[in-house]
């Protein structure tokens, strides 16, 4: 009888042996796993705090997401944007087409939860039927892109405000997402929310530091790196610039006689009117107050007289009431084998500008 109870309780005590060992174990592993996690994100973070470049921030999130979850083969993410849709910003494993497809946030599974945290849908294509308009599930058919047995869905917000979702897909039918990758994929998740705040801010303070405030046109300082970069450019290049300082017209007796919130509309009006005309090889920038440059690649006089043409027309069609807007303008082209500095070029510009200003004077006084 003795016997049987110590044999009893030896076998007891192996067995609390075995389930802490085993447990111990999956702590260890757990450790492991964030540690790793850890380490690949705080690569992740450092790599992003060094780009200016949205599209790769995002795709290497989800390239590293993919990485750490066992049995990712796929994913994507999704920005909510300007027009309060959502729209993919990168994607692995999908064809590039889907980046045309957009999706309401009623579509989405975050519409039909409360919680900030990740979710598995376990049968994506049946959620998808469900929610998603008939359009937009005809253009994921038509692209193989419905071929998931499982999800791990997780929202991404930053100060509470949600800005997309981040989607780690398995095409394993026979290998389905578990707890505990969803509770890696939480901590992932928050560990990316900090990194994409950080890398917002440092966006929104490079800008504050290079654009102008007002016309979202980039500032004298930002447009003296430029230049210098592109002087450069066209040495190599054996090619040439033409440089275009302008100043607006009466722009003083605008805001007398209307105010500074008509004069900011004004400016706002002429720097949309500029950067409508050029195409984005060109360079549009806001010196200070009502004086603006147009730096042309690969222009010459001519090219750039008729381009001060066109903006000129496209001004005077803008309904503007009892407010003629125009502006004064020199030219200076620089060719690939002239000796003088940056400076230099801007003055020689803008002398030119002073004497289509004194011209414009002088016809009105006339007039």
């Amino acid at each position: 009888m003795i016997n049987k109870l110590l044999i009893g309780i030896l076998i007891l005590l192996i067995g609390v042996i075995l389930l802490q060992t085993i447990k111990t174990r999956k702590m260890e592993s757990y450790i492991q796993t964030v540690e790793k996690i850890r380490s690949t994100l705080y690569d992740v973070a450092y790599t992003i705090s060094n780009t200016d470049n949205e599209e790769e921030i995002y795709s290497r999130i989800l390239n590293t997401s993919i990485k750490l979850i066992p049995y990712a083969s796929k994913g994507s993410i999704i920005i909510l944007d300007d027009d309060n849709k959502f729209y993919f910003k990168t994607l692995v494993g999908y064809p590039k087409d889907l980046m045309n497809i957009s999706f309401r946030k009623e579509e989405l599974f975050i519409n039909n939860i409360e919680s900030k945290e990740s979710i598995i849908i376990e049968n994506p294509f049946k959620f998808d039927e469900n929610f998603l308009s008939k359009r937009n599930i005809n253009k994921l058919k038509e692209n193989n892109a419905l071929d998931i047995s499982c999800t791990i869905s997780c929202p991404l917000y930053i100060d509470n405000d949600l800005i997309g979702l981040l989607n780690i897909d398995s095409t394993s039918y026979n290998k389905i997402f578990t707890e505990e990758d969803r509770i890696f994929m939480n901590y992932i998740k928050n560990e990316l929310e900090l990194v994409l705040k950080n890398s917002l801010t440092q966006k929104k303070l490079r800008y504050m530091a290079n654009y102008d405030e007002l016309t979202g046109l980039i500032n004298r300082r930002y447009f003296k790196s430029i230049f210098i970069k592109e002087i450069e450019e066209i040495k190599k290049e054996m090619s040439m610039l033409a440089i275009v300082a302008m100043d607006i017209n009466n722009f003083k007796c605008i805001n007398d006689t209307y105010g500074h919130n008509i004069g900011d509309g004004i400016l706002k009006v002429f720097a949309q009117v500029l950067k409508s005309s050029i195409t984005e090889e060109h360079i549009c920038a806001r010196i200070s107050g009502d004086e603006f440059i147009l730096l042309f690649k690969n222009y010459t006089l001519e090219n750039a007289e008729n381009k001060i043409k066109e903006i000129k027309n496209e001004l005077r069609n803008l309904n503007l009431v009892n407010i003629n807007l125009d502006f004064s303008y020199g030219i200076y082209c620089v060719s690939y084998d002239d000796k003088i500095s940056l400076d230099d070029i801007l003055i020689k510009a803008d002398r030119e500008m002073y004497k289509d200003k004194k011209k414009y004077h002088c016809n009105n006084e006339k007039g």
